[in-house]
């Protein structure tokens, strides 16, 4: 195509080889055979399989265009070799184009399903290669220590899990004592204790101590395995605007191939009855390859047709992006629901807060030095819930109100309503003091509320928390107080996302954890942040793997661009296509009508 506009060149393939042939027309035909059959193979392949079962998708649109133009110029090439005044055009540039094109697309494809696959194996890169496989006794001894490939771990199997290493799998610790840093997988930034009993995830990374574990879940069963199977999962899944693609293409293919079929017949009868001048003919063709030229051109300019292209290749590269940016996005029906959400409901912990709380207040009530009152405190391990130790032969208890009230303990106001929690303390029976701990908030929630509304999008707070913390978080990050909703038990937050449905509002729930796990499931859309369990994964339509709230805005600003874009493409596709198609289909009716019509014209003047 480029050689024939260089001058030197275009001499070169203009030299007859036989007859009309010449040297370019067998350098075309030679170079675009490939292409057509071998590069081209997948769509003779796909419209085979199409037609065997008794319809026609998009590889028999575009099968029978580029095989139409090939063999049409393979005519055309032979009947110019053998005679000595056939001279034609061929068209093996445009069926070699049209494959390269539609592949074009279908690479665009791959390199966004790659830009998810990189981060599905940042993901897998977690998991260490080796692990410390131990062996034990009847007595619960170890006997034998063996490094082996972690790909080899069995279920049952103990693994000894070092300071500094990563877990191999998911498992039970049956001993030792440490703090795992989960934030690689749930997003959670404290380390969390691990001891006799507790459970630990795979790729997670151990800090302070040597911990035995036995394997429970290997191998697909292991939480990393569950992440990447959703992804992969997720790119095969059909949003329902691609879904409606694919239906218009199952009647648009057959009634393109109607159209070219009936131009071609009206064109070569047209020339039958001599409805049109044989001067319309070109010399270097006769009226059967003009009717041809017209039929081929028909399916030609709708194909191939950005409906079956398009929209998978938006949804990929949307995704992709979404991946490449930390956000995993399970397919095209969460990206296509994204972008129709005008409520947003928050959990509170780990979602506006960071999770982490902090003791922000110490208030004494009687004489007592704060050291030794700080070293009870210690010593009793942990200030959630309730808690009684015996320490130094003095009783500790640490709780809240209602802890107290159970012990006859008369206790002071408390300073809930300032989005803090308090955590008394008794010695001997006695209210020593009071500590007030508060989780921070994000320091992005108010601006991402802020945002969110000026997008239009309501934010609410559905949270387990007290009433006064609650209304103390919602008035900090600017959301109407009647827009705050506490001490939700995990139904019934599904319930709240429920009822605002029937409002008939597209909700988004936005959690962290397994008690958010019904809400997610009820949401039009469901994001999960830093969440510790699979559950919320499985739940959660949309994964925000950096735990960012600002990640909710990229999500749903991704998925108004991405169909943005499909809408864009549909009008071009629709568009080209209505203008295109009947101005060659009916192009033989409008120059017959205007020559018939031209002549009574002409007529009626000579009679005047």
């Amino acid at each position: 195509m480029v050689f024939m506009y260089i001058p030197g060149l275009k001499n070169v393939l203009e030299t007859k080889v036989a007859n009309m042939l010449t040297v370019g027309q067998v350098l075309r035909w030679a170079l675009s055979t490939p292409v057509q059959f071998i590069i081209g193979r997948k769509f003779h392949i796909g419209a085979y399989i199409a037609l065997s079962h008794h319809y026609a998708n998009m590889d028999v649109f575009i099968a029978l265009g580029t095989n139409a133009d090939y063999f049409y110029s393979v005519y055309s090439v032979l009947r110019a070799a053998t005679s000595p005044t056939f001279k034609t055009s061929d068209f093996f540039e445009t069926s070699s184009m049209l494959i390269s094109f539609i592949l074009l697309g279908k690479y665009l494809e791959v390199l966004a399903t790659g830009k998810t696959s990189e981060a599905i194996a940042k993901l897998m890169d977690l998991a260490p290669k080796t692990a410390t496989l131990l062996t034990i006794d009847d007595k619960g001894k170890v006997v034998n220590e063996e490094e082996v490939d972690s790909r080899l771990i069995q279920k049952n199997d103990v693994i000894k899990t070092i300071p500094g290493s990563k877990v191999a799998c998911d498992g039970l610790v049956i001993w030792g004592q440490s703090h795992i840093n989960e934030s690689m997988i749930t997003g959670e930034s404290c380390p969390v204790t691990k001891k006799t009993g507790d459970m630990v995830i795979g790729g997670t990374l151990n800090e302070n101590g040597v911990l035995h574990i036995k394997a429970t879940k290997v191998g697909s069963e292991t939480a990393l395995s569950q992440i990447v199977r959703l992804v992969e999962s997720a790119q095969m899944a059909k949003a329902p605007v691609q879904r409606f693609a694919d239906h218009i293409s199952k009647y648009f293919v057959p009634l393109v191939i109607a159209l070219s079929f009936c131009t071609w017949i009206s064109w070569f009868i047209a020339e039958s009855f001599n409805s049109y001048p044989r001067t319309l003919i070109p010399s270097s063709m006769d009226s059967f390859e003009l009717a041809l030229q017209f039929g081929i051109s028909v399916m030609v300019v709708a194909c191939p047709c950005a409906l079956g292209l398009a929209t998978p290749t938006a949804v990929m590269v949307g995704t992709g992006v979404g991946a490449s940016l930390g956000v995993l996005i399970k397919g095209g029906q969460a990206l296509e629901n994204a972008q129709e959400v005008n409520c947003i409901v928050f959990d509170k912990t780990c979602t506006l807060t960071i999770g982490k709380p902090m003791v922000v207040n110490t208030r004494l009530f009687k004489t007592m030095v704060p050291q030794e009152f700080y070293e009870l405190i210690a010593a009793a391990e942990s200030i959630t819930g309730g808690v009684r130790a015996i320490i130094c032969n003095k009783e500790v208890i640490l709780g809240n109100k209602g802890l107290m009230m159970e012990q006859g303990i008369p206790i002071p106001p408390e300073t809930e309503g300032q989005a803090q929690t308090s955590i008394l303390v008794s010695i001997d029976k006695e209210l020593i003091g009071v500590l007030s701990v508060s989780d921070p908030l994000k320091p992005e929630a108010p601006e991402v509320v802020s945002i969110l509304k000026s997008m239009n999008i309501e934010s609410m707070i559905v949270t387990g928390d007290n009433w006064g913390t609650e209304n103390a978080i919602a008035k900090q990050v600017g959301i109407e107080r009647k827009c705050a909703v506490a001490e939700a038990k995990p139904g019934q937050k599904a319930e709240k996302v429920k009822e605002l449905q029937d409002l008939g509002k597209v909700v988004a729930m936005v959690g962290d954890g397994v008690n958010d796990s019904p809400a997610l499931v009820a949401a039009d859309v469901g994001m999960a942040i830093g969440t510790g369990t699979d559950i919320a994964i499985e739940a959660a339509d949309i994964v925000l793997m950096k735990s960012s709230l600002k990640d909710v805005i990229t999500a749903i600003d991704l998925s108004k661009k991405t169909f943005r874009r499909i809408h864009l493409n549909y009008f071009w596709a629709l568009g080209y296509n209505l203008l295109g198609i009947p101005m060659l289909a009916f192009s033989s009716h409008l120059l017959i009508f205007a020559y018939h019509h031209g002549l009574l014209v002409l007529q009626w003047l000579h009679l005047q």
